[in-house]
């Protein structure tokens, strides 16, 4: 059976594992097992499966790359990379899966981050915006030593970039909820009258710490307490997404204020 399948494909090449099947009255399971025992048998010649182009015998000369290059079924099919080995993995730049140690490094540490084998965009959004740079940061030093490393890095950065938009787009929505929060009259007088933007835009936050927009430091801190106390998740009665809101207000008075 070996034999009359290494034959058929020799005298036809480019035949479909469903043509071979049909003819050697074989499974597609059965048939794959037999092409691996062809493929051990080879000397110096190896078996390509393509799903469009079909099935070839390459010859094969351990001296240069053991890539393959497709070049038309009318100018014989496949043909040996005639580059120079350069990996391990006895292919050259363009077709080693060889993979550089920082390369092999930022992966780990990306999926460790992530909790997951299968980036997405989404899974690096949820990491945050200084995690983000950190990441695009060491992809950004890592210099690709074969083609799949190239593309495996211009992957990374779509990906980057696209959770990027995403955190930008989180931002813009939690700006337009703490807008609404402030009543229209309120924003309509600021458009009109105020001439310090950004004392009005804490003018929403000191009201949701129920103290005055001329409160101290100290005031602030005593009455962000008050209200953690009584909103804490962990306490009876909590709310959490009005902790949130308080930390944020608290945050955004002492960093316009300087008071960090």
């Amino acid at each position: 059976m070996h034999h009359a399948v290494l034959k058929r494909l020799i005298e036809h090449p480019g035949s479909t594992p469903a043509e071979l099947a049909q003819r050697f009255g074989l499974s597609r399971y059965r048939l794959h097992r037999v092409l691996r025992q062809v493929a051990r048998k080879l000397t110096n010649r190896s078996i390509i499966q393509h799903e469009e182009h079909g099935i070839w015998v390459v010859a094969m000369d351990p001296e240069h790359c053991c890539g393959v290059v497709w070049q038309g079924a009318e100018s014989g099919g496949y043909r040996q990379c005639h580059r120079q080995q350069e990996f391990a993995d006895g292919c050259c730049s363009e077709h080693s899966q060889c993979e550089s140690h920082e390369m092999t490094a930022f992966r780990r540490e990306l999926t460790y981050r992530c909790g997951s084998a299968r980036i997405s965009s989404y899974h690096v959004s949820e990491l945050g915006l200084t995690a983000l740079e950190e990441l695009q940061s060491a992809l950004h030093a890592i210099e690709p030593c074969t083609e799949a490393e190239r593309g495996a890095k211009r992957r990374y950065t779509a990906v980057f970039e696209t959770a990027r938009a995403i955190l930008r787009w989180k931002e813009q929505r939690r700006r337009m909820v703490l807008q609404d929060s402030v009543p229209r009259e309120l924003f309509r007088r600021h458009r009109e009258s105020s001439a310090n933007p950004f004392e009005f835009a804490l003018r929403k936050h000191f009201a949701l710490l129920e103290v005055s927009s001329a409160s101290t430091r100290k005031e602030v801190l005593r009455a962000w307490r008050k209200l953690a106390r009584r909103f804490h998740p962990d306490t009876r009665g909590g709310d959490e997404e009005m902790m949130k809101a308080i930390n944020l207000a608290k945050e955004k008075i002492f960093r316009l204020r300087r008071w960090d």
